[in-house]
């Protein structure tokens, strides 16, 4: 179905998974290639299939239901469950005080239904509340599976092919990622790629020099890597592995290569390394994959 204005709408998550069929596949491509906002749509369809597929199964321990529910078998009357009791009719005798009456037997029914549902409440919650931090987790990321992206083939929706000659990245940086505050003095945006694997490239020219950046949503992971320097630009801190420069930048990943080591560290100089990948953060993140937002 196209959306209004001869846009994708809910033809976004068909073509994301790979439903729609021949016809409308060649037409939303060719829409994609003129249609940044579709293909941002597009991008974060398949973002979240990615994060959602990569979810494991979040149960609550069962020592925690039975000591909820021990604790409904073992509930002490009070004065006000005395106090609700009925009194006796003149005449009738009263039912002796450790008899378990209709009252006493509805009141730990009462009790145990309370139990289990509170055991099924808090249940849901920590399994949504696991699942929406599991959601919105941060991966770890090795450089070599970052800079493997160099090889791998634009996506169908490529933004900005055409030169831009700007010193403002964020005129050309696509919405959503980290953008480096400023390019270099006569830096020359040539492609921004959306890559099939979800993450972003983008091909400069510095100098007459060809300067590529990739960004992938994560933690950058050091271990068993070879670092062969390491050099603090600001409150960022670089690393150099192969003919590489890696950095975090908030929660996400920035790799830069170029012939001089100086040109990849003025680029990735100007990207901000503030942001936090904390508990609530993922939990944030994992509630606007889940309301779309």
């Amino acid at each position: 179905m196209i959306g209004p204005f001869g846009h994708l709408g809910a033809d976004a998550c068909a073509f994301a998974d790979g439903s729609l069929d021949e016809a409308r596949t060649a037409w939303a491509e060719a829409h994609l290639e003129r249609c940044e906002d579709c293909a941002a749509a597009v991008r974060e369809q398949r973002r979240q299939r990615r994060v959602t597929g990569s979810l494991g199964d979040v149960e609550v321990p069962s020592s925690l239901q039975d000591r909820l529910l021990a604790l409904s078998e073992g509930r002490p009357e009070t004065d006000a469950d005395e106090q609700d009791a009925p009194r006796p009719l003149r005449g009738e005798l009263a039912p002796a005080p450790w008899a378990g009456g209709a009252a006493s037997r509805t009141r730990r029914a009462t009790v145990r239904v309370v139990a289990v549902a509170a055991v099924s409440v808090l249940g849901v919650g920590v399994a949504a509340g696991g699942s929406l931090m599991a959601i919105g987790a941060t991966r770890t990321t090795s450089p070599e599976r970052l800079t493997a992206l160099a090889a791998v083939a634009p996506a169908v929706a490529t933004s900005r092919v055409a030169p831009v000659s700007t010193a403002r990245a964020d005129d050309v940086w696509p919405t959503g990622w980290t953008s480096p505050d400023a390019l270099p003095d006569g830096a020359r945006v040539s492609a921004v790629h959306d890559l099939d694997t979800g993450d972003l490239r983008v091909d400069l020219v510095v100098d007459g020099q060809d300067v590529t950046v990739l960004e992938s949503e994560g933690v950058l992971g050091l271990t068993d890597v070879t670092v062969t320097r390491s050099v603090r630009i600001g409150d960022l801190e670089a690393h150099l592995v192969g003919s590489w420069w890696v950095a975090q930048a908030g929660s996400e990943i920035v790799a830069v290569t170029a012939a001089d080591d100086d040109v990849s560290l003025a680029v990735i100089g100007e990207f901000d390394s503030s942001g936090s990948t904390g508990v609530l953060e993922s939990i944030t993140r994992g509630w606007q994959v889940i309301a779309g937002g």
